[in-house]
């Protein structure tokens, strides 16, 4: 007896949903630890470390990804979100 086939499609169809958002979420949750985690890293180091180490640029590296990523994340939802 084939269990999957007693499953109707609506069923499959909204699980298959869900695991997309989730996967969306998870993406989304990537990228802003992936941008924010230089960012923290450079603070850190100007409060707690070296402040010659950092420059102007090396300042600005960081932060322009987190701007970046801010940018970028609506269009990673809209674009795998299952209904939007």
């Amino acid at each position: 007896m084939n269990v999957e086939s007693l499953r109707s499609s609506k069923d499959q169809s909204e699980q298959s949903a869900e695991i997309r958002i989730a996967k969306v979420a998870i993406g989304i949750v990537a990228l802003f630890v992936v941008s924010w985690t230089p960012y923290a890293i450079v603070a850190l180091t100007c409060t707690f470390g070296n402040r010659a180490i950092i420059t102007p640029v090396v300042s600005m590296i960081p932060a322009c990804t987190c701007k970046t990523v801010a940018c970028v994340d609506p269009w990673v939802y809209a674009i795998n979100h299952p209904r939007f």
